[in-house]
């Protein structure tokens, strides 16, 4: 029995991390990767507006939050100075939108992109 259940775990860790997150174990980052990530300056849940790396942002009631206890969560996760990866809009107005949020490990480094111009 032991031996079954070590092959059954051994096998799971192969598995993929979307297989991973339908468990409910853990939360993926986006595969197109984040719009931005920064750490939390300032939040005024009353004004719906969040300040990450010295850039104002409205933050909607319904954002969603990942964490990774959990794979969608309420705003109250979310704590000045935590290193966070986000996914931004522009709305009316050009206001800055935030629709959806990660909190990372503080250890997080993000994969650099290289913009090839024409």
């Amino acid at each position: 029995m032991n031996k079954l259940c070590f092959k059954l775990l051994l096998i799971l860790s192969f598995a993929s991390p979307n297989l991973i997150f339908a468990s409910g174990l853990t939360t993926p980052y986006p595969e197109n990767g984040f719009s931005h990530t920064g750490v939390i300056d300032r939040i005024v849940f009353e004004k719906n507006i969040i300040v990450v790396s010295d850039r104002l942002y409205i933050l909607p009631k319904d954002v969603i939050v990942h964490s990774p206890s959990s794979k969608g969560g309420k705003q109250h996760r979310l704590n000045i100075g935590s290193k966070i990866g986000y996914k931004q809009l522009t709305g009316s107005h050009n206001n800055k939108i935030i629709n959806e949020i990660w909190i990372l490990p503080k250890d997080y480094k993000q994969k650099h992109r290289i913009t090839i111009y024409e």
